[in-house]
């Protein structure tokens, strides 16, 4: 069976906002973890990184001081979201973030309180 390729979809800043606005008041999703995709949505629409590259970033991977993030890992699914290298030799990038909305989606994860441990495992930015 011959799958339809879905067709290209390019969202604005607007757009991203929308998104995470109801994400934000997404029910059984906890305060920090709501804020938490919020802003990979934020992220997302800012840098261009794959899913894969979002999930695998850690705090050291964004350079607020330059408005860089180093994408040096990825999330591959087919390890059930283990982090390790990235897909090709190209993934592998340093993406400036020089554009008012990548600095505010930049800051927004700065400004992110650590993740309570609870038990509950990390997702996205650790």
């Amino acid at each position: 069976m011959k799958v339809q390729s879905r067709k290209k979809v390019s969202y604005s800043w607007k757009d991203a906002e929308t998104i995470a606005e109801h994400v934000r008041k997404m029910d059984g999703l906890g305060d920090y973890r709501r804020e938490q995709y919020a802003t990979l949505i934020f992220l997302a629409a800012a840098s261009g990184l794959r899913c894969s590259e979002l999930l695998a970033l850690r705090g050291n991977d964004l350079n607020f001081g330059a408005n860089t993030i180093i994408v040096d890992e990825a999330s591959d699914q087919r390890t059930s979201g283990k982090v390790g290298e990235c897909k090709n030799d190209a993934a592998y990038r340093t993406v400036l973030l020089a554009d008012a909305e990548g600095r505010k989606a930049a800051l927004r994860n700065d400004d992110l309180e650590p993740m309570p441990t609870s038990g509950s495992t990390s997702v996205g930015i650790a």
